[in-house]
């Protein structure tokens, strides 16, 4: 979808981006001790860390995704021999903005699965959304994650693993990105500006029924610098996120007698 880029180009676009934590593929790297203690105690730490992996591999692909959008921009608006090209640079921006937004919507999905897992509140979680689904419905909630973030301020508020995904539900980016992955998905995606007249779901007759307005189009919602700020933010956020839960997994695997090795040994 667009030219090759310079190295130094290319090199400045990865360094903008936020990074996963450099101990993850260890910590989340299931071993023997694991699977012993999920078969003595019957839990499922083993299933937790593969979700947590899970979502550390579509953090990568977010990051992926990110980066071919600054790349299609800067190619498209600076690079090309026929720049600048605006419609071709924030149609492909767009592109892999929406799927970085499925995707952080697919990573809160990962994690909660994970702390399910890792506190084995299966059975827990099931009866408190039973007893609450009348309220919760009335609020909208019906993605797992926040189910589970709910469900954990209520039943662990001080818990260490509630503070870190408290603190990725309240980041205003985090938010904005998942409701535009909502929209996205259950109504029209919202309008990205320079991508020609479009309209929004709504009647074009007035609410008196004696006028229509013709022409013009809807007012759009973002732009695509504006969509890709938002999702870069949400992404450092996430990033911040898995970092802690890091920190719990690591401490839980040294309970169990572990000793991970986080030196890189490059012999």
């Amino acid at each position: 979808m667009r030219g090759m880029l310079s190295q130094q180009k290319l090199e400045e676009i990865n360094t903008s981006l936020p990074t996963l934590d450099d101990r993850f593929l260890i910590a989340t790297s299931r071993g023997p001790s694991i699977d012993i203690n999920d078969l003595i105690k019957g839990e499922s730490l083993g299933v937790a860390l593969v979700c947590l992996e899970d979502a550390g591999e579509r953090f990568n692909l977010v990051r992926f995704s990110l980066y071919e959008a600054l790349a299609c921009l800067t190619w498209y608006r600076n690079e090309s021999p026929k720049a600048p090209l605006e419609g071709e640079a924030v149609l492909t921006g767009k592109f892999y903005a929406d799927y970085a937004a499925l995707l952080l919507y697919a990573m809160g999905e990962d994690i909660a699965a994970f702390i399910i897992n890792f506190l084995g509140v299966d059975a827990q979680l099931k009866n408190y959304l039973q007893d609450n689904e009348p309220r919760l419905k009335r609020k909208n909630v019906f993605s797992t994650a926040a189910k589970v973030g709910i469900f954990m301020t209520s039943q662990y508020p001080n818990a260490p693993i509630t503070e870190s995904i408290l603190a990725l539900n309240k980041d205003q980016s985090w938010q904005k990105a998942i409701s535009y992955r909502n929209a996205w998905v259950h109504e029209k995606p919202p309008i990205i500006h320079g991508l020609g007249i479009q309209y929004d779901r709504r009647s074009r007759v007035s609410k008196d029924g004696k006028s229509i307005s013709f022409g013009g189009g809807s007012e759009h919602k973002y732009t695509v610098d504006e969509l890709l700020r938002i999702a870069i933010s949400a992404t450092e956020a996430s990033a911040k996120t898995l970092s802690a839960l890091l920190d719990i997994v690591i401490k839980r695997r040294e309970g169990l007698g572990e000793k991970l090795d986080f030196i890189l040994r490059l012999d």
